[in-house]
């Protein structure tokens, strides 16, 4: 399994840096930096080209992501770090407009009642780093699918405590990104993951929402992002969703 990605996307063209240094997106340039899990890692997919990267190309924006296999709020594998100690280890120097924290659906056997305090701590890390970026809680997917109740109350916490803190919140699951009829076109059933196709959809998905002003806070303002590109819209079609 893989222990961590650490991938810089410059527009449409990907770099991956494994178990290297964090290299830093092009100054003048529209940023995204991301912590999350093996969704945003491209575990079994295109590490390349997992959701986060497909958002950031759509969005005309560079991507570096922090995806490490397993972890979340509150748990991680021996090795790995929880969202809350990687916030706090962002390292310095990083230029990013728009900071956004995948996932928590590794979270949901852990005691939830520790969930807020750890969205906290997530936030307020990434605001003493990275002060005046905007900041996104993309809440879990379906881990497996169906949805279970456990994810729906990890994805509630992580909402209530986005609007609590001021930032944005971002859910897959109440936003209908996965429905009984395309679900196994994003998400192989086998691993539980996206499929490089699905990342593609689930990306656009994000940069819709992204566009949309679902991003921002009361600390940092809103961001303006170009429409796609062309090339990026043919490539984000699953049975002619986008």
């Amino acid at each position: 399994m893989q222990l961590a990605a650490r991938v810089v996307t410059p527009m449409l063209v990907s770099v991956a840096l494994t178990g290297a240094a964090l290299a830093q997106p092009t100054s003048g340039s529209r940023s995204v930096y991301a912590i999350g899990d093996s969704w945003a890692a491209g575990l079994y997919a295109d590490p390349a080209h997992a959701l986060i990267q497909d958002a950031a190309d759509d969005l005309g924006a560079t991507a570096t992501v922090d995806g490490e296999s397993g972890s979340g709020y509150l748990v991680a594998p021996p090795g790995r770090s929880t969202y809350p100690a990687r916030a706090r280890r962002i390292p310095p120097g990083t230029d990013a407009d728009l900071v956004i924290v995948q996932g928590g659906s590794n979270d949901d056997r852990a005691d939830l009642r520790a969930l807020p305090g750890a969205v906290e701590q997530t936030v307020d890390g990434i605001r003493h780093a990275l002060p005046d970026a905007a900041i996104v809680l993309l809440g879990p997917g379906p881990d497996p699918w169906p949805v279970t109740g456990l994810q729906r109350t990890v994805d509630t916490i992580i909402g209530a405590e986005a609007a609590r803190l001021g930032v944005r919140a971002v859910s897959p699951l109440r936003e209908g990104w996965f429905t009984a009829g395309d679900v196994d076109e994003l998400i192989d059933p086998v691993t539980a993951h996206p499929t490089v196709e699905g990342d593609a959809v689930l990306g656009a998905d994000l940069a819709g929402d992204l566009r949309r002003g679902a991003h921002g806070s009361r600390r940092a303002p809103a961001l303006t992002w170009p429409t796609p590109p062309a090339q990026r819209t043919t490539r984000s079609r699953v049975r002619g969703r986008l």
